[in-house]
């Protein structure tokens, strides 16, 4: 029976199986009581029947993307989030998994060098000591310090798959994230030929366009790494396609502009990492995902036309920034950041949206200016100990999946720049996955260098 489960764990049909129960979830709306029970039925029969944690990135990033509040969460703060959930029965669930979680890690524990994980800690840290700077804010310690708490699921997360991932293998991590991403892509068409107005297709209920484009930028090149076997597969790549023609029609300007050339540097990578025998299969595979994806357009060329009008319009009517009625754009908000920061040097003045001076919308656009005003110094000590090691990680003894991971890193953090990305927990959840298989990717996929 073992190896029946190991099996179907390891292949594709189970990619397959967890994409389409977050799809129908997605779609249909289950009750948070069957989603919640089909994750720790799935999650309980990993732990027992595997000596691996690299099946549980499926269903740890579909778990993150279903919506299981079956609400709009945009817009929300978290104690309208909780109400629309059966506490009781969740909690009992999250406990069976932490225990599960526990016993997983303990029976397959393989000690491995984690050196990113003094950085890792180091950004909790500073997190935890900036909630102490919510003077006047009337919330309980838990609700203030609900940003900690969500990072350090993630770091338990961590922890668990870099001790227990003992068979550290890039295509299926790769295959994995291509299977995720057509996910999102699936929620971005179908929530896009819902629209009745540019603005109706502004969110997939777990997350705003913004951050959808964010996180494909970051995936699309570590997906392509599954284009990189002795027999490409054409249905892999008319799904990394797919997952670019969701970010385009996500209408993110500044993920557009970042996405593009991220994209097209990827493809000649890939193409030039590619067997001899197999770049014209490549090559054909690509042009065939392009005709079909352009017949896709022509075919709902109605509903293209709309939103393409409206993304040009505002391109040339506000340019890279936006300036909706909800607020004035990014701009004016840049030296109410470095204000907040004065004001708050040492440790800033908190990750929670109800401890921030902005009423509206909680943060500063940039990266960089949000680290400096929610976290201040500290905060800035403990990003720039990350960002050194992530890069160190990325760049020393490089291969070619840590080089795609490398494009896709670049290409976010280009992004973040303009926008939230380290403060967004699910684009940081499967940043955290994908820095982790990094740095155990095999050696001897060692490369020389560009």
């Amino acid at each position: 029976m073992k190896k029946v489960f190991n099996a179907f764990f390891r292949s594709e049909y189970y990619l397959l199986f967890i994409a389409l129960f977050t799809i129908l979830n997605w779609t249909l709306g289950f009750s948070p009581i069957i989603s919640g029970t089909f994750i720790f039925v799935v999650y309980s029969a990993i732990v027992f029947t595997q000596d691996d944690s690299s099946p549980l990135l499926a269903l740890t990033i579909a778990a993150l993307i279903m919506n299981i509040a079956r609400t709009d969460i945009h817009g929300l703060n978290n104690a309208e989030i909780l109400a629309e959930l059966p506490l009781a029965y969740l909690a009992l669930l999250a406990v069976l998994i932490i225990v599960e979680s526990v016993y997983f890690l303990l029976r397959n524990f393989k000690f491995n060098s984690c050196w990113l994980l003094l950085g890792f800690i180091a950004i909790g840290v500073s997190m935890f000591l900036s909630g102490t700077n919510t003077n006047g804010v009337d919330v309980i310690f838990v609700y203030r310090h609900s940003d900690v708490l969500a990072y350090a699921v993630i770091l338990f997360m961590y922890l668990i798959l870099s001790f227990t991932n003992n068979r550290v293998d890039n295509r299926y991590f790769a295959k994995t994230l291509l299977y995720m991403g057509t996910v999102i892509a699936f929620q971005v068409f179908s929530n896009y030929f819902d629209a009745h107005s540019p603005f109706d297709s502004l969110s997939v209920k777990w997350a705003n366009t913004n951050t959808i484009a964010l996180i494909l930028v970051m995936i699309i090149p570590v997906s392509a790494y599954s284009l990189l076997q002795d027999r490409i597969n054409p249905i892999h790549v008319l799904l990394l396609f797919l997952q670019f023609l969701a970010c385009l029609a996500t209408l993110s300007r500044g993920g557009i502009g970042v996405l593009i050339p991220t994209f097209i540097i990827t493809l000649i990578y890939v193409f030039k990492k590619t067997k001899k025998k197999q770049k014209k299969l490549l090559v054909l595979y690509c042009l065939l995902s392009l005709v079909l994806i352009t017949g896709l357009c022509v075919h709902s060329w109605d509903i293209v036309k709309i939103h393409a009008q409206h993304f040009l319009d505002t391109l040339i009517e506000e340019g890279i920034f936006d300036s909706s009625g909800r607020w004035d754009g990014p701009d004016p908000l840049y030296p109410k950041a470095i204000e907040t920061f004065k004001n708050n040097r040492l440790l800033g003045e908190g990750t929670n949206y109800s401890a921030s001076t902005d009423a509206v919308i909680g943060f500063y656009h940039s990266t960089v200016l949000d680290i400096m005003a929610k976290l201040g110094l500290v905060g800035c000590a403990a990003y720039g100990l990350h960002f050194i090691q992530k890069y160190f990680i990325l760049l020393f003894r490089r291969n070619t999946f840590k080089t795609l991971v490398l494009f896709g890193m670049v290409g976010s953090g280009l992004y973040g720049l303009i926008d939230v990305s380290y403060f967004n927990f699910v684009y940081l959840f499967i940043l955290v996955l994908i820095l982790g298989q990094a740095e155990r990717s095999p050696r001897e996929d060692l490369m020389l260098p560009f």
